[in-house]
């Protein structure tokens, strides 16, 4: 859940397109920079607030004290 949480913001905050116009390449290797983009964010973001308590309770993975 974290990490669709951060992937939502992911979409609405951070132009992939704009970085890929900037650039000249192919269209593949545009694509391959989005998706590796993508996927590198949500694990890092998802890694992060999974180490913080608060997160973790909030999303029910440490058990209220």
């Amino acid at each position: 859940i974290i990490m669709l949480c951060a992937h939502i913001v992911e979409l609405n905050l951070f132009p992939w397109y704009r970085i890929t116009l900037t650039i000249d390449m192919s269209e593949q290797l545009k694509l391959l920079v989005i998706i590796s983009g993508k996927i590198l964010w949500s694990i890092a973001i998802t890694y992060l607030f999974s180490r913080r308590n608060l997160t973790r309770r909030i999303f029910g993975l440490k058990p209220l004290e």
